[in-house]
């Protein structure tokens, strides 16, 4: 089957069978690691409803605001969904806890919010450190003392572990094993689930598996 956009003269055909083959490559590739396909963005251009009904045997799907989040589940997409920046008000996480949407806290800002909520429902989280990328995310340094403020926190539900790779298109580049030591780290005393590799990492390193892998541009 195809998937066709004209626009102006100019068209887009995208083959759906050519899309899930590539998903079969990548969970090859990704062994046991469980799968959150990146569909962010409107899935890259592509179109997020029917990417995420083609790619239906995603674990999950990351996309970046409540909106899509929101959207996904107007479409009947019933697996975990992240917003990959987490939320911009606090106002919103009535709604993502009603739309059982989980999300990355990258902030301190954002951890205050989610602290002096009041009546939400627990939200599942993945707490985000920075080993490299420099964008955003919590310092390693600073693991201990978030995790122990989300322990106590009563609208968190269950807590997860990620970072970002800055380089890992570039095999012979150190960056990303440093990132993954560095992660390591910081992390290896909790024995909470992991995520570290975005495409590149799925196809070049290992090492970067862990128990969540998050295919996107791929």
């Amino acid at each position: 089957p195809m998937q066709s956009f004209d626009d102006h003269g100019a068209e887009l055909t995208i083959d759906l069978a050519a899309m899930q083959a590539n998903y079969r490559l990548l969970a090859a590739r990704a062994g046991a690691s469980e799968t959150a396909a990146v569909v962010k963005a409107n899935a890259y251009g592509h179109g997020m409803r029917w990417v995420a009904q083609t790619l239906s045997q995603a674990d999950a799907f990351g996309v970046a605001s409540m909106e899509e989040g929101i959207f996904l589940r107007e479409q009947r997409i019933a697996q975990p969904i992240c917003l990959l920046e987490g939320f911009f008000h606090s106002d919103e996480l009535p709604l993502i806890a009603q739309h059982q949407l989980s999300m990355v806290l990258h902030h301190k800002s954002q951890l205050w919010d989610i602290e002096h909520a009041r009546g939400v429902s627990p939200i599942d989280v993945w707490l985000k450190l920075d080993t490299g990328m420099h964008r955003l995310g919590f310092s390693p340094e600073q693991t201990d003392e978030m995790l122990n403020r989300l322990k106590v926190c009563l609208s968190i539900g269950q807590v997860r572990l990620l970072t970002h790779l800055a380089n890992a298109d570039n095999k012979f580049d150190s960056t990303t094993t440093e990132q993954v030591e560095r992660f390591n780290k910081a992390v290896n005393q909790h024995r909470l689930e992991r995520s570290v590799a975005n495409s590149a990492g799925i196809m070049s390193w290992p090492s970067t598996h862990m128990d969540w892998v998050r295919p996107g541009i791929m």
